[in-house]
């Protein structure tokens, strides 16, 4: 067999003192660590919540709140200003139409009033304790308000994005 002169050299290609196969071993593993933190789909995999916002389009929120950190950091918001019966901050979080009694129907201005006079804080401060849970539109509590196997009675809240914002809607009884 005839030598064609052409002989690979490794010491030219990976050079003298391993800098390539440093560079190498390095890539290998970057690209490993890429490659890892990709998110696989599976077929078996469930389907996304059909839940919406108040435009009509998808809400991731509506079907995990859990990830949302803005609304996160709205519950704290409304859970400091319930047990610490503060009302300027607990009304910056509310609608201008804030629901709190069914029957009669009252909304608005008389809020505070209504909760004092009724001794509804410490009310207020338990029911928003609880996890909020997609029902309609808003995120409401407690989840058994949620559940139409269950007839609740009892007092409940919700809240919902609006403009962009969250905003405590309402909170009333029966």
């Amino acid at each position: 067999m005839r030598d064609s002169g052409f002989r690979l050299n490794i010491r030219t290609v990976w050079g003298h003192d391993g800098r390539m196969k440093q560079l190498a071993c390095i890539l290998m593993c970057l690209g490993m660590v890429v490659l890892g933190a990709c998110k696989t789909t599976k077929p078996d995999d469930p389907k996304p919540s059909d839940a919406t916002d108040i435009a009509g389009s998808p809400s991731k929120t509506a079907s995990d709140p859990s990830n949302d950190l803005e609304l996160q950091e709205f519950l704290g918001h409304l859970r400091t200003a319930a047990s610490s019966r503060d009302m300027a901050l607990m009304a910056s979080l509310m609608t201008p139409n804030f629901g709190y009694s069914l029957e009669p129907l009252l909304e608005g201005d008389g809020v505070f009033k209504f909760w004092d006079d009724n001794n509804l804080w410490g009310e207020l401060a338990m029911v928003l304790k609880e996890e909020f849970v997609p029902m309609d539109g808003f995120l409401v509590v407690p989840p058994a308000f949620a559940s139409p196997s269950v007839p609740y009675n009892g007092y409940r809240a919700g809240i919902r994005k609006l403009g962009g914002k969250w905003k405590f809607v309402y909170f009333v009884a029966g």
